[in-house]
């Protein structure tokens, strides 16, 4: 399926709470595992058979992958993969009308993802990048979005997965700059916190 030629409108409402969340463009199977990571941040499921996802060069209609459910439901995952995937998923999987998404994310100088409810309602895009500020993963890596709030256009609202192979379908595990999983360090601190609230208590002050 080709590019539309024509202009695009923005949907608002419902729709809008549908964002492109994960990012896999550097497998260590480039001709079969990228994927992207839909989230689900509003209150109602969604169904996104017949959706359009591309990248700068072509689009392609979304439909279930291996008789996967094509509805999103509300906090939930779907995960857009290549029609030869050959990772082991459950959940919400949907795959394309042709072999790859778009003609293939590219991993060497960033690429555009877009997200469309019909052919001229764009519902969401991403252009990322391999330089800074955006995070540049090593081989089977994904990129994932630090809080489903934050601008995704933004690239230091992006971190490297700390999962290899990422998590498609599952919450963000992102590493900080240290390669540390940011969940670890929010529970360390809570814990420290703790720790010291206790250390007052019992010191009587």
């Amino acid at each position: 399926m080709g590019a539309p030629t024509f202009y695009y409108s923005y949907i608002v409402g419902l729709y809008e709470n549908i964002i492109i969340n994960e990012i896999m463009y550097n497998p260590s199977n480039e001709d079969a595992n990228e994927f992207v990571e839909l989230y689900n941040q509003g209150t109602y499921a969604i169904d996104l058979n017949g959706w359009i996802i591309g990248d700068f060069n072509d689009n392609d209609t979304l439909e279930a992958w291996e008789g996967s459910s094509t509805l999103i439901s509300a906090g939930g995952y779907a995960v857009v993969v290549d029609r030869n995937c050959n990772l082991s998923l459950s959940g919400v999987v949907l795959t394309t009308d042709d072999y790859a998404i778009g003609d293939g994310l590219c991993n060497l100088k960033g690429d555009m993802i877009r997200l469309y409810k019909d052919s001229h309602t764009l519902v969401d895009f991403v252009v990322y990048n391999d330089s800074s500020p955006w995070p540049r993963p090593e081989d089977n890596y994904s990129i994932e979005l630090l809080d489903p709030s934050y601008d995704n256009n933004v690239g230091s609202n992006w971190a490297i997965s700390s999962q290899l192979g990422g998590t498609p379908g599952q919450p963000n595990v992102p590493a900080l700059a240290e390669g540390v999983p940011a969940l670890y360090i929010v529970s360390s601190l809570v814990i420290l916190a703790f720790l010291l609230l206790y250390k007052d208590r019992k010191s009587g002050n």
